[in-house]
């Protein structure tokens, strides 16, 4: 008997044991869950637009991508960026390998599908569709104007009418550097290129510095937004971190150096 009462005292502690492990494990479960931290898979092109994007930078990828990761950490979340060819981006969305693409606008349909309609944030960037020409051609008139440089994965419709007017000839060039280059070299008379995105490369690249734009010539404000099939409320929940962030925004484009139309033109 005294045998049998020693063996039933000796399991009490095991039997605590077991129970405390078995509880734990599902506390610590909720809490996991709780501050998990959600990723989302954004989709970018390989293009370098910096000051306004550049995701082949190792750390600092540009204004856009600190306005991503500035909503990221104030709402747990994490985005992971992955670069492709703009003719993948779409197609990689509609079939569930992207979550978003950035950046994006609505008007940008080359190579949209029918399957499912994108769901846009608000704007994310304002940037300036500019055009640069040399600084002793900056007062000329649109009929002078014979040929434009227009970089690879660039579209500009404020192009579209006067190209058809005045018989203006289009260059494609391989990126903004060298439509840039184009003018300087006089291959064109003029370049297509995003006003802050130049002027970054202007004052990086001592021989483009005879460039100024031409404020005569085709320009326009072109907002960049984040899209989505999946994610509205992601969507919605930038929008409305931007709105109510006016201050950071703020610093950001002052750390980055970025106008928007109304203060150029």
């Amino acid at each position: 008997m005294d045998a049998w009462i020693k063996y039933r005292l000796s399991t009490i502690p095991k039997l605590f044991l077991i129970f405390f492990i078995f509880c734990l494990p599902f506390k610590s479960s909720m809490a996991i869950v709780q501050d998990e931290t959600v990723t989302y898979r954004v989709g970018v092109s390989y293009i370098n637009s910096y000051p306004l994007l550049s995701f082949a930078n190792v750390d600092d990828k540009g204004y856009g991508w600190a306005v991503l990761e500035a909503f990221a950490k104030a709402n747990n979340v994490a985005f992971e960026y992955i670069g492709m060819p703009i003719t993948r981006l779409q197609p990689s969305l509609d079939n569930g390998g992207l979550d978003f693409i950035f950046p994006d606008h609505p008007k940008w349909s080359n190579f949209r599908t029918a399957r499912q309609p994108n769901i846009y944030s608000g704007p994310i960037i304002s940037t300036i569709s500019a055009t640069f020409v040399l600084s002793t051609n900056k007062n000329k008139q649109l009929e002078d104007l014979k040929s434009v440089a227009i970089p690879f994965g660039y579209t500009s419709y404020t192009w579209t009418q006067p190209i058809e007017k005045y018989g203006i000839k289009t260059v494609p060039v391989g990126d903004l550097r060298a439509a840039l280059e184009s003018v300087v070299n006089k291959r064109t008379d003029s370049a297509d290129v995003e006003y802050n995105i130049g002027k970054h490369l202007i004052d990086k690249y001592p021989h483009l510095q005879k460039l100024d734009i031409n404020k005569n010539y085709p320009n326009a404000e072109v907002n960049y937004h984040l899209s989505t099939i999946r994610h509205a409320d992601i969507a919605k929940r930038i929008t409305a971190f931007i709105d109510a962030n006016p201050s950071l925004i703020s610093e950001l484009k002052q750390k980055y150096n970025i106008k928007e139309h109304s203060e150029v033109y």
